[in-house]
């Protein structure tokens, strides 16, 4: 499998990789195809203004790496409500077939301020919100 991956560096990346986080085959075979080692820490953030020192590189291994959601066949072009959308359409389906103890609860919520709109999802310590945002 390794022999796939011609540049030794991301040979090396995607072995210690698949050591630290326990990667099964089938895992590893999709991140060498989907050219994470390229992709990893490409994503744009603002991690820099509000995360403390310490962990932005923590934050930014975690979170900030572009996801491969070529699975929601989106036009290009597309905006952050069709990406919303889309994912939230997968993922309730999927937690709809988990069935019982699982349930897609909510979206955002609108919060009028003035002449603004703002959008809060929803969370508390069982519900895991996901924060959206389409790259410029």
């Amino acid at each position: 499998m390794m022999s796939q991956v011609p540049d030794p560096a991301a040979r090396a990346w995607y072995v210690e990789q698949a050591t630290r986080y326990g990667w099964s085959r089938s895992v590893l075979t999709h991140h060498i195809g989907t050219d994470r080692f390229q992709r990893v820490g490409q994503a744009p953030d603002n991690f820099t203004a509000t995360v403390p020192g310490g962990e932005q590189d923590l934050v930014r291994e975690v979170l900030a790496d572009p996801y491969d959601l070529e699975f929601l066949a989106l036009d290009p072009a597309h905006s952050e409500r069709q990406l919303e959308d889309a994912l939230v359409a997968k993922l309730s389906a999927f937690l709809t077939e988990l069935g019982q103890g699982f349930a897609f609860v909510g979206r955002q919520y609108r919060l009028p301020v003035g002449d603004r709109e703002f959008f809060a999802d929803c969370s508390d310590s069982r519900i895991i919100p996901i924060p959206l945002e389409v790259a410029a």
